[in-house]
C-alpha cells in the first residue's frame, strides 16, 4: 500500500491544547510510517506556541521536493473548546473515507496505520460494520520502549465508571498475533473511525468537553451495530502523563453524572447524587454534571413533546469551567448528544427512529465549520 494512494482514504486529525513539547515526536513517527495520512491540526488556544511549532515542523519536512505530496493543515480555534468540539471541527473538514484521531502525546509505530487500515477492510469484507479500530497503546518514557499498556480501548464498569481496557497488564503476553478483539469502544488516542458510520450515529458529544466522549461514541454506535475493535499487533506508544490533573477529575465527575442521565441509569446517578463525596463541589464539577443532565433534558422536551429542532445555543460557563463566558459565546457547538433509549426501549426499530432524527450527515454541516 503506498503512501501516496493511503492520502487519499485517511486524514489524521490531531488536536492540539499546549502540546509543543510532545507534537514534533508525534509528527515525526507519523511521517515515518508505512502510510502516511493527510495531517489535519486543530489548535484548542494553545499558550506555549504549540501551533506554531507544528507548523514550522511540518513546513521543514515537507521542503523536499520528494515529500510534497503529503498535505497538511493547521486550524487555530482561539479558545479551548474541548477535544470533542475540536475534533468534530476536523471531522467537517475531511472528505477521505476513514479518519485517524492521534493524539500529540502518542508515537506510533512505522506500520501502525497500515495495519488499522487493513484490518478495517476486512472487517468491512467479511460483511461486518465497524466504527473503529484501534491497536495497544503502551505507556513510554520518552526513549524505552513501553511495555505496560496504557490502553486497549475503554470499558464501562458495572458501577459505570470508565476505566481503559487491559490498563497496566503487560503488552507482550497480551498480544495476540491471530485475533482481532472486539471491544466496548476505541480510545481516541490512536484509532481509525469510519466516516460513513460517523455521518449515521453522529460524531462526538461535545457536553463531554475531552473525557470519555470517544467511550460515548463507542457505546452510542454500538446500539446500531456498529462496533469497535482491537488489533494488539500494531502498537503505539502514549508519552503523557498517567495522573489526572485537578481540572481534569473536575471535568470527569461532571462528565460521570451526565453519563449516568445519558444511558437511562436513574438508580446509580441518584446513588451519586446522593453520595457525601458529591456534596461538595470540586470546583464546579458537580454544579457542571447537574447542568449538563438538564440541558439535555430540555432538549429532550423540545424533540419529543414539542415536535421542535434543537436550537444550539452557546453552552453556560459551567460547561467550560476554565474560559470566561465572553469567550464561551463565541463557540457554536455542531453536535450535541441525545439522550439514549431506556433498555426496554431498545428495538432496531425504535433506535434508528431516534438516531435519524438527530444524526446530521457530514455533507451538511461542512459548511458550518466554527
Amino acid at each position: 500500500m503506498s503512501s501516496k494512494s493511503s492520502q487519499n482514504e485517511v486524514t489524521a486529525i490531531i488536536v492540539l491544547h499546549n502540546n509543543k513539547k510532545t507534537i514534533g515526536t508525534c509528527l515525526k513517527h507519523l511521517l515515518r510510517g508505512s502510510v502516511v495520512p493527510r495531517i489535519l491540526m486543530i489548535d484548542c488556544g494553545s499558550k506555549d506556541g504549540g501551533a506554531d511549532a507544528a507548523r514550522e515542523y511540518l513546513k521543514a519536512r515537507f521542503s523536499d521536493k520528494e515529500e510534497k505530496g503529503t498535505p497538511y493543515f493547521v486550524v487555530e480555534l482561539g479558545v479551548n473548546t474541548g477535544r470533542a468540539h475540536a475534533f468534530n471541527t476536523g471531522v467537517h473538514m475531511v472528505s477521505t473515507p476513514y479518519v485517524f484521531s492521534l493524539s500529540p502525546e502518542v508515537a506510533v509505530s512505522r506500520r501502525y496505520v497500515e495495519k488499522l487500515l487493513g484490518c478495517m477492510k476486512k472487517l468491512e469484507k467479511s460483511g461486518l460494520h465497524p466504527l473503529s479500530v484501534q491497536g495497544l497503546i503502551t505507556a513510554g518514557t520518552g526513549t524505552g520502549r513501553g511495555t505496560t499498556i496504557r490502553s486497549a480501548g475503554w470499558k464501562l464498569r458495572p458501577d459505570y465508571i470508565c476505566v481503559h481496557v487491559a490498563e497496566g497488564k503487560d503488552a507482550g503476553a497480551f498480544r495476540d498475533p491471530g485475533r482481532v478483539r472486539r471491544i466496548p469502544a476505541s480510545d481516541m488516542s490512536a484509532s481509525l473511525y469510519r466516516m460513513a458510520v460517523l455521518s449515521k450515529v453522529g460524531l462526538m458529544d461535545e457536553r463531554l468537553f475531552g473525557f470519555n466522549e470517544d467511550l460515548d461514541l463507542g457505546l452510542r454506535s454500538s446500539l446500531l451495530g456498529h462496533q469497535s475493535y482491537l488489533l494488539p499487533t500494531a502498537v503505539a506508544r502514549s508519552y503523557g502523563p498517567a495522573e489526572q490533573t485537578l481540572f481534569e477529575k473536575q471535568v470527569i465527575i461532571g462528565n460521570l453524572l451526565y453519563m449516568q442521565y445519558k444511558y437511562n441509569r436513574p438508580a446509580i446517578l441518584q446513588n451519586l447524587m446522593n453520595n457525601p463525596a458529591m456534596s461538595e463541589d470540586n470546583g464546579g464539577s458537580v454544579r457542571r454534571g447537574r447542568t449538563l443532565c438538564y440541558m439535555a433534558e430540555m432538549e429532550q422536551m423540545e424533540r419529543e413533546q414539542m415536535d421542535m429542532s434543537v436550537t444550539k445555543l452557546p453552552l453556560p460557563d459551567e460547561f467550560y469551567m476554565n474560559t470566561s463566558w465572553a469567550d464561551s459565546t463565541l463557540i457554536y457547538p455542531l453536535w450535541l448528544g441525545e439522550r439514549l433509549p431506556a433498555p426496554w426501549e431498545k428495538t432496531v426499530d425504535g433506535i434508528v427512529q431516534v438516531w435519524e432524527k438527530m444524526a446530521y450527515g457530514i455533507e451538511e454541516l461542512r459548511d458550518k465549520i466554527v
